[in-house]
């Protein structure tokens, strides 16, 4: 029997899940089991192969956004 601790992670997973698949589709991006940046192969469900690829291509979208590219 689940406990009301129990319910409350089930629910905060579920909503970071949402919410992680809102903010894929909103950039259009899902994945491919490649890295995005770099090519890598990378586990099921999975943008990036590391946190420095992921910085970087955040650092380069935000670049092309202030230089209007």
């Amino acid at each position: 029997m689940s406990d009301d601790a129990d319910r409350a992670d089930k629910a905060i997973e579920d909503a970071v899940s949402d919410g992680i698949r809102e903010a894929r589709r909103a950039h259009g991006m899902q994945p491919t089991g490649f890295c995005i940046y770099c090519g890598e192969a990378v586990k099921t469900n999975y943008l990036f192969c590391s946190s420095d690829c992921s910085a970087d291509w955040h650092h380069e979208q935000t670049m092309r956004r202030i230089n209007g590219k």
